[in-house]
């Protein structure tokens, strides 16, 4: 029985997108702690709605909107935003949510030198349909943090969750505007 790869990284992947939804809101704008228990609340039923074959794509925006409505400058936020109005065939509000999630990935990594904005705005940067234009903006945020564990990981070619697989993978490309 052949195993699906995604399936594998899935876990993975959910994992530096909770990071990156935690690690990139730190200093543009501090959440209450309510704020906080509302997002991971909400996080958590889109994810469901999505990830165990509900697909329930009306019931992850809802969420998603929620989400960007209690904090608006958190790119991962707006990046899951646009993939679930990607998904809706929502394509002009998914080109603004990525556009909006790079510029928030830029500001950001202005304020805090926060290299993990670097790998958000790579990751719009590749919805938006330039991966190769990712890939440059990616290795940057090697060159400026070669220590970093984070920009370490996301760069391992070896990695099932690292960013060049993540680019590669049929889900990523169903939520891109890549040209096949």
């Amino acid at each position: 029985m052949k195993t699906n790869p995604l399936r594998i990284a899935l876990p993975s992947i959910l994992a530096i997108g909770l990071f990156f939804s935690t690690a990139c809101s730190e200093k543009p704008r501090q959440l209450t702690e309510k704020e906080a228990a509302e997002i991971r609340s909400l996080s958590a039923d889109a994810n469901m709605a999505l990830i165990f074959k509900v697909k329930d794509y009306e019931r992850a925006q809802r969420n998603y909107e929620a989400i960007v409505k209690i904090d608006a400058t958190n790119p991962a936020h707006w990046l899951s935003l646009g993939m679930n109005q990607h998904r809706l065939d929502k394509k002009d509000d998914a080109r603004k949510s990525y556009k909006k999630a790079r510029s928030l990935a830029e500001s950001g990594y202005k304020t805090t030198k926060n290299p993990v904005y670097l790998l958000e705005r790579s990751r719009a940067i590749a919805l938006l349909g330039d991966v190769e234009g990712a890939m440059k903006a990616a290795e940057k945020a090697r060159e400026l943090h070669p220590d970093n564990r984070e920009v370490s990981l996301a760069l391992n070619p070896n990695n099932p969750a690292g960013l060049a697989a993540i680019f590669r993978s049929e889900s990523f490309k169903q939520v891109s505007f890549l040209k096949n």
